[in-house]
């Protein structure tokens, strides 16, 4: 139904203006796929064809892990079967985000949590500078903390 839903949205808005998240380490249901390159496999090499603007696949984490998710796939693995603008999602720090890109692994890196935490995330990457740690705690919570009060460069 992915595809399906995907070519209808497609045909509306256009390929280029359309995107998905995968996150291949999630549970279902409380448990792993455990047909998880299977499944993930069969969707990527079908996307290509669709033109889609890009596909952004989320990586494993330790945090992922620790609250019992499946293993994941790696980004090597999803950038062999799916050769569009592939973004990369899962705990990349600047290091790490530069090294996918010089790999050609990935297109493009979200860096999600940092950029919650650093709201000058650019310049400070820019910089080298320190980051502020992102708080877990705060995420999709009510209110402004955690959204609105994370210190800029500047401000610190």
């Amino acid at each position: 139904m992915t595809l399906e839903i995907l070519a209808a949205v497609s045909d509306v808005y256009g390929a280029e203006r359309v995107g998905i998240r995968f996150s291949p380490s999630a549970t279902v249901a409380g448990s792993p796929d455990p047909r998880v390159e299977e499944t993930f496999a069969y969707l990527l090499e079908r996307l290509r064809p669709l033109g889609l603007a890009w596909v952004d696949v989320t990586r494993v984490t330790a945090q992922d892990l620790a609250h019992g998710s499946g293993p994941g796939i790696p980004l090597e693995w999803s950038r062999s079967h799916y050769a569009g603008r592939l973004i990369g999602a899962g705990e990349f720090d600047r290091e790490t985000g530069e090294e996918a890109l010089a790999r050609g692994t990935l297109d493009a890196v979200a860096y999600g949590r940092l950029f919650l935490a650093n709201p000058d995330l650019p310049k400070r990457f820019a910089r080298r500078a320190p980051l502020n740690n992102p708080n877990p705690q705060t995420f999709y919570a009510p209110g402004e903390t955690g959204l609105t009060d994370y210190p800029t460069m500047e401000a610190a």
